[in-house]
């Protein structure tokens, strides 16, 4: 006698009438669910966030922040597309285009530095101005006060 045994056949659950009902609702989540003989698996369609205009405007102004001025983006393109072709080697065009990055951002930060030193410059002559009249007024006070003799403490 030979017993057979058939593994139960895997299948699909219906959703419910609540679950498709809900299923036409915005925002609802949609699922499906298969049963096994040991284990029931679900499976959940990711919830994903549509990003809206003003956050997409914001997102494209972070970008531009950070790409260099037209000028030296048609520099990078084309020594980019120098490299592609092959009149110079890729090595080169990289260290090409390092060295000018470094060499801009160092003048940069030199001009920067100049403003800096003008400004305070300009913040001490007018901390003396400040200090000169303060002291003129003081003068001016002590003057009428000397000539009647007494003086203002």
């Amino acid at each position: 006698m030979t017993a057979t045994t058939e593994a139960a056949p895997a299948r699909t659950t219906r959703r419910t009438a609540e679950r498709a009902e809900e299923a036409g609702k915005p925002g609802a989540r949609k699922t499906a669910t298969l049963h096994l003989p040991l284990v029931t698996v679900q499976f959940r369609a990711p919830q994903m966030h549509m990003p809206g205009r003003r956050e997409m405007t914001d997102a494209g102004r972070t970008v531009t922040g950070f790409l260099p001025s037209p000028s030296r983006l048609a520099y990078y393109t084309g020594l980019g597309m120098v490299a592609a072709f092959g009149v110079i080697d890729w090595p080169v065009a990289v260290a090409i285009g390092a060295g000018t990055w470094i060499a801009q951002r160092g003048r940069r930060e030199a001009a920067h530095e100049e403003e800096g030193g003008e400004q305070r410059a300009e913040r001490k002559a007018g901390e003396q101005r400040a200090e000169r009249k303060a002291g003129e007024e003081q003068a001016a006070e002590e003057k009428p006060a000397r000539r009647s003799g007494r003086a203002k403490k």
